[in-house]
């Protein structure tokens, strides 16, 4: 608990034909902020993040993507909930939801989709196969980082009630997850 003050700023750049499964395009996506007050924190610090999709249709049903970006505190210490985090669904999925956490962070993501069929307008969009394999870190020192590596694969479907997602993740140590996921997924 405690009072929780800022000054953000912030850059985005939407170029992508899809704000569900883009097939082409471009998203920038970048922040800066100065915390003047945050819970669990006893002085001022700034933080910057970036991250980018690209993704690249071939071959009419073939969909390339590539994700990554970045973000540090300056070599400051976050307050927890301004903590970077990563785990969970596109975000190194064979490690739980936020598992990892640290004042910096890398992210990695390469994937490919497939589509498989397009379903009628009134029930939806296209039914894409797709695997991803992600790798990054989070860390508050650059010397405690550490790389970590997951994939993921499964079943994207655009319907009506938004995207759905039905698949499996895999990490390091037989690290296991299944997921299934309504709604937004990147």
């Amino acid at each position: 608990s405690g009072t929780l003050s800022a000054y953000s700023i912030r850059y985005n750049y939407f170029g992508q034909n899809s704000p569900q499964f883009p097939t082409r395009g471009l998203v920038i996506r970048s922040n800066f902020n100065y915390f003047f007050k945050s819970p669990d924190s006893n002085d001022a610090y700034p933080q910057g993040e970036a991250t980018a999709s690209y993704s690249h249709i071939f071959a009419e049903k073939n969909v390339a993507v590539v994700r990554g970006g970045g973000g540090t505190t300056f070599g400051d210490h976050a307050g927890p909930l301004q903590q970077f985090t990563l785990g969970g669904l596109f975000k190194l999925g064979g490690f739980g939801r936020d598992e990892l956490r640290g004042d910096d962070y890398l992210f990695g993501e390469a994937g490919y989709m497939r589509r498989l069929y397009r379903l009628p307008p009134f029930l939806g969009g296209s039914i894409f196969a797709g695997g991803w394999f992600d790798m990054g870190s989070t860390f508050n020192r650059w010397r405690d980082a550490s790389l970590n590596v997951s994939g993921t694969s499964g079943l994207l479907m655009e319907t009506r009630f938004g995207p759905l997602f039905v698949g499996g993740a895999w990490g390091e140590g037989g690290r296991t997850r299944f997921y299934f996921s309504l709604g937004r997924i990147f």
